[in-house]
């Protein structure tokens, strides 16, 4: 089955003050964050130039915001109506991010340079800029020059959009503004790695992967690890877990405390299904991991090779990929997450509730999360989301989070609620 494989170490920076000539974050006393962020950027042909990214705010447990809309009464009414710039974050304000891609702002020119400034609160952002030619003639996406993905070099999959973090600083953010729970571990000795795979996939095509190792692994350690195996969502790639959502970095921190076992994380690429079949291709994702994925990753790290010690993840479509292996091939994993959705309809009527009852399930989104309930559709079956998910396993008597609530946690469908509930899945219901 093995025709090709090649691997590669992704070194993760941590971008901060004057490490990336395209974004420099510095401490700042006037600011109120206690930090500005500079963005530069070079391009002598441009006419326009704009950074967008993820730098918008809501006001916690706004009610306009829920579930992406869900409760505003007037059709006159927008959510975006209550969505803020940074300009509107202060100390003892409860601000929280929202939609990870929304933030627009003019750069200023100057000669061949176009700069911008932010003055933002602790936390991962993700941006690019959209630059226009021929006074706006023609616009292009473009990933920051200076501040390109690391893993772009030799992923088939590149990543889009650049990072930066912004540090804490206590006496001038709140509490709840501190995000360094998902930095780069400050220890370079308990930092894993993440290694670059090639296998053959169902379709007879070679599939990317990446798989997280974590510090110290060991290849002949006598009790083999457990292994999560994660999914992006439509439109994403094998990446997106460890650029976007700070998986890596957060497995580090919560390894290095002793909270969470050392375990391997398998990112995987499914969106070819999606196109190559014409549907939604769950089908052919399950034969691909059950049959071509896991068995490769069995045969080449040292890991536990039944279900005891085997989890899936999944965000948004990823979510549905994981409702469908949780209530379709349930023998395959003991442990389940099933965040920002899930299809109900997925459910056959032949599936033992009993089997269902038996694993782990963990479901989560979030506040401003348009797959927490999708409005106006209250049949169980056709509700693809998690609160429609949850009506499901109530029924069938399956417990979820240990307690039967969905964590629900501030944030909408995007890059700040998934490494939330992340953080909470490893710490608190992973191979618990």
């Amino acid at each position: 089955m093995l025709k090709k494989t090649t691997s590669f170490v992704l070194v993760m920076a941590l971008v901060l003050s004057a490490l990336c000539a395209g974004v420099e974050t510095v401490q700042d006393a006037s600011s109120p964050t206690g930090y500005t962020t500079t963005f530069t950027y070079t391009d002598p042909e441009a006419t326009n130039v704009r950074l967008v990214g993820s730098f918008t705010f809501y006001e916690n447990n706004d009610m306009h915001v829920f579930a992406r809309g869900a409760a505003v009464s007037s059709v006159n009414d927008n959510p975006d109506n209550y969505i803020y710039g940074p300009d509107a974050w202060a100390k003892g304000k409860d601000m929280r991010h929202i939609a990870d891609e929304s933030g627009s702002f003019e750069m200023v020119k100057d000669g061949d340079t176009w700069t911008c400034s932010l003055q933002l609160p602790c936390a991962s952002y993700l941006y690019t800029y959209r630059v226009s030619y021929d006074n706006g003639a023609t616009e292009v996406i473009v990933t920051d020059p200076e501040n390109v993905p690391s893993q772009n070099a030799w992923s088939m999959n590149p990543q889009q959009r650049s990072q930066f973090y912004v540090p804490f600083d206590a006496e001038k953010q709140n509490p709840w503004d501190d995000w360094t729970f998902l930095f780069p571990i400050e220890d370079e000795t308990k930092k894993g790695e993440i290694v670059y795979i090639e296998y053959v996939r169902a379709d007879g095509s070679m599939g990317p992967a990446q798989v997280y190792l974590p510090a110290g692994y060991d290849a002949s350690r006598p009790e083999p690890y457990k292994t999560l195996y994660i999914s992006h969502g439509g439109g994403g790639f094998e990446g997106d877990w460890f650029h976007q959502g700070n998986a890596n970095n957060i497995a580090d921190r919560l390894i290095a405390d002793g909270k969470v076992e050392p375990f391997i994380i398998v990112a995987v690429e499914n969106a070819i299904f999606s196109s190559s079949t014409g549907g939604t291709g769950f089908k052919a994702i399950a034969d691909d991991m059950e049959n071509y994925l896991i068995p490769y990753v069995e045969e080449n790290f040292n890991v536990v090779k039944d279900s005891s010690g085997r989890a899936m993840c999944g965000l948004s479509r990823g979510s549905q990929i994981t409702s469908y292996l949780f209530l379709r091939e349930t023998q395959l994993f003991d442990y389940y997450a099933i965040l920002s959705g899930g299809s109900c309809n997925l459910y056959s009527l032949d599936t033992d509730p009993a089997v269902l009852q038996s694993v782990n399930v963990y479901l989560g989104a979030g506040f401003s999360d348009q797959a927490l309930l999708r409005p106006g559709v209250f049949d169980i079956m056709t509700q693809s989301s998690t609160i429609g998910l949850s009506w499901l396993l109530d029924d069938l008597g399956v417990d979820y989070n240990g307690k039967g609530s969905i964590n629900i946690v501030p944030g909408a469908h995007d890059w700040f609620v998934w490494p939330q509930l992340i953080n909470d899945y490893f710490a608190n219901f992973l191979w618990k």
